[in-house]
């Protein structure tokens, strides 16, 4: 193997390793804000980190988002408990794996097309259309495979679907919302315009989500939180 094509494979690698341990890292941090009975979280932002990857690698990082959300769902929510439920729970975590990673790639296009690629959002109407098709839009598909796949495996009722991909969908905007701006500012390209709202936003950002994930944790006791999907 050439120099280049091996040093191409390495970097090919990191890259997808660092964005499979980015996503159960901010994955997780959002399964501390689950409350229940719904165990749903007030914000995702696992879908933020994975829309602003996508934006800024593209599908070279595709193995690694899927693997990250896959480990996440094994993680913290999929039940084996029993014998039985094993398969079903690795059937709902596969889907939602898919659902989630289709739509950062959904989120990732709809913004490349209507924004331009590597926007840097400083015009107004560029940042409404940034959200509505990054958040808002894409946000629509992981929900939906999400509670689908819940719903025919059993998990929820008819009567428990509308609630339930309604909070996920919130979750996962809100995240979009906060969150890939955050990450944004840390990886994109454009360095010294993100520099800047990295000092004023993001860091300021993080350390208060990171404190309101603490706060919830020592609050909350592990045992009321049994294992489910995350809805």
């Amino acid at each position: 193997m050439k120099p280049n094509n091996l040093s191409n494979s390495i970097r090919y690698i990191n890259i997808n390793l660092a964005v499979a341990c980015g996503y159960f890292i901010f994955g997780y941090f959002g399964t501390l804000l689950a409350t229940p009975p719904s165990h749903a979280s007030p914000v995702w932002p696992a879908s933020g980190f994975a829309l602003a990857v996508a934006l800024v690698y593209g599908k070279r990082i595709v193995p690694g988002l899927f693997i990250g959300i896959l480990l996440l769902q094994i993680y913290s929510f999929l039940d084996f408990s029993l014998p039985d439920n094993i398969l079903p729970s690795l059937i709902t975590g596969a889907f939602s794996s898919l659902g989630s990673s289709l739509q950062a790639f959904l989120g990732a296009y709809l913004i490349n097309h209507y924004c331009g690629k590597q926007n840097p959002l400083i015009e107004d109407k560029k940042i409404f259309t940034f959200f509505v098709f990054g958040g808002f839009i894409s946000c629509l598909v992981a929900p939906t495979f999400g509670i689908t796949t819940i719903y025919f495996q059993g998990f929820i009722t008819i009567d428990d679907v509308p609630i339930s991909w309604l909070t996920w969908w919130i979750g996962d905007v809100i995240g979009v919302i906060i969150f890939t701006p955050i990450i944004l500012s840390l990886i994109a390209k454009s360095a010294t315009l993100w520099k800047e709202r990295r000092k004023l936003v993001s860091y300021p950002l993080i350390c208060a989500f990171f404190i309101s994930c603490w706060y919830f944790s020592i609050q909350s006791n592990p045992r009321n939180f049994p294992n489910s999907i995350r809805f």
